[in-house]
């Protein structure tokens, strides 16, 4: 098997044993074992800020994320992904943008080392750290806005990446996006995700980090009004159930776990009716079931009372075919 054929799939196969949280640390340096640098940052952001919410630096201090963003007027890889939509304070129209995103370019093509080694861009934001040569590539997710950049650095002016390696980090681009993907809905099986259910990450103000195009799908079918590049903030208060639509936040850090679904009819019910139901289908009698909840059987015979006529159904049979189609 390939080298990088092997490196792939070492990605994939480290998301069920890496921690999520450090996975871009770990990823990062299984790529350097094939792809040789000194420094690398892999950030994300949003378009509607163009700030970076998410940072892993390896080698090379987080600041320099911050002067990237002080200094993008100027960079010319910054202009060479967003054309003249990288202004400072600007939002980025995603119609019509350039095919350029998944591409992989370095600094030496866009702008002449004479040039490039004389301005602020360097003097201010690369010497400091040593670095000499920058291969960048950026990804786009149109639908949520979220970016994903990667850069590589050598402190080795006489070093340059060459063009073999500018096409391994393009490909591989994609393989650490979606593995990392892999590994954020491999954390989420602790959440017990229901049929249907799809999940998103963001911030308290609904700014996607991670999302998947399900998830993206039912926002947009539910609430076709909503901006589809950022979670209604209304979702993100508490559980809910609005225009047939079920959602969970979860806290993770600074972040939330958002899930959604179709509401389904057995999510009308209490905590108390549920007991009941679980009862009901495990088999048990009215007996059995008024012990286990410390009630009495004509109390158990009420709750199922009322869960029917919630439900619309007439039998027991209606109701174990619900709680069939919602596993």
């Amino acid at each position: 098997m390939p080298a990088i054929d092997k490196l792939i799939a070492r990605l994939y196969r480290a998301t069920a044993d890496v921690p999520a949280a450090k996975f871009r640390a770990w990823a990062l340096e299984a790529v350097r074992s094939e792809l040789p640098f000194d420094a690398a940052i892999w950030a994300t952001g949003h378009h509607s800020t163009l700030k970076f919410h998410t940072k892993t630096c390896l080698d090379v201090d987080a600041n320099i994320l911050d002067d990237l963003l002080a200094w993008r007027d100027i960079n010319p890889i910054g202009h060479y992904f967003f054309v003249d939509k990288m202004q400072a304070g600007a939002n980025l129209d995603l119609s019509g943008l350039n095919s350029r995103f998944g591409q992989a370019v370095t600094m030496a093509e866009l702008v002449s080392d004479e040039v490039f080694y004389k301005s602020p861009l360097y003097t201010r934001c690369f010497k400091p750290r040593s670095i000499e040569r920058i291969l960048s590539s950026l990804h786009l997710h149109e639908r949520s806005g979220t970016f994903s950049l990667l850069s590589l650095y050598r402190f080795d002016r006489d070093h340059p990446f060459s063009d073999a390696e500018k096409a391994l980090q393009q490909q591989l681009l994609f393989h650490l996006l979606e593995s990392e993907r892999h590994a954020f809905y491999l954390r989420l099986q602790s959440l017990q995700p229901q049929p249907g259910e799809c999940f998103a990450l963001t911030d308290s103000e609904g700014i996607y980090y991670q999302v998947d195009h399900g998830f993206l799908d039912l926002i947009q079918h539910y609430n076709p009004n909503a901006e589809s590049q950022q979670l209604p903030k209304q979702l993100l208060t508490s559980d809910q159930k609005i225009n047939g639509l079920t959602t969970k936040c979860v806290r993770e850090g600074e972040l939330w776990v958002v899930s959604a679904r179709p509401t389904h009819r057995l999510d009308q019910l209490t905590e108390r009716e549920w007991q009941v139901v679980d009862g009901v289908r495990s088999g048990k009698s009215f007996k059995t079931i008024a012990k286990e909840l410390e009630l009495s059987a004509s109390t158990v015979s009420n709750h199922l009372y009322r869960i029917y006529r919630k439900l619309g159904i007439n039998h027991r049979n209606e109701l174990l075919q619900l709680c069939a189609e919602r596993k």
